[in-house]
């Protein structure tokens, strides 16, 4: 176990920093709900399916920054469709899908694997991860401290939605070859 310290010097001599304990949560939060319902009459059936999911990651944000960097991914999809049997030679179907999606990533420019790989670089034994006059610690060889990456530089947020629509008539032309259809 690496206390911070080099050799046999106890820990109380200097900081000793878990800095993967600090910026890494043991687990993130997931949810998901789904819905679908299905039904109908001989003449027209209907289907709907509604799906939402909720998922934060691994970054662990300090509280005390004043804007919400942990990245989080939400999604709400659904389908849905109707088929009607208008003849017995005559149908027709109807179907909508979407999609709503908002994203928001850590560290403005960085990827969450580069936040990881950094809670490596800085030695437990640093102070941090501010300094007294509330610059983020770090040392002349670690270009971007983890601490500065996850309260300090920003995050982007992604949003994007679709929606799709389709309608067909089918004609069912068994009275000239069986089995010819025109959809």
């Amino acid at each position: 176990q690496n206390d911070g310290c080099p050799g046999d010097m106890p820990a109380t001599m200097g900081a000793n920093n878990n800095w993967y304990k600090k910026y890494m949560r043991e687990a993130s939060t997931m949810q998901r709900v789904g819905v679908s319902v299905s039904g109908g009459t001989k003449r027209v059936r209907a289907f709907t399916n509604i799906n939402m999911v909720n998922q934060t990651g691994l970054i662990n944000q300090d509280e005390t920054e004043k804007y919400n960097s942990t990245p989080r991914t939400f999604r709400l999809n659904f389908r849905s469709s109707v088929d009607i049997v208008i003849t017995n030679w005559v149908s027709a179907d109807v179907q909508i899908a979407g999609d709503i999606s908002m994203r928001r990533y850590a560290a403005s420019g960085s990827s969450n694997n580069d936040i990881y790989l950094n809670t490596f670089y800085l030695p437990s034994s640093i102070e941090g991860p501010l300094t007294e006059n509330g610059y983020v610690a770090t040392l002349a060889n670690v270009e971007d401290p983890v601490y500065g990456l996850i309260n300090r530089s920003g995050y982007p947020r992604l949003a994007g939605s679709y929606i799709s629509t389709s309608a067909g008539l089918h004609f069912k032309l068994d009275r000239i070859t069986k089995g010819l259809s025109i959809n």
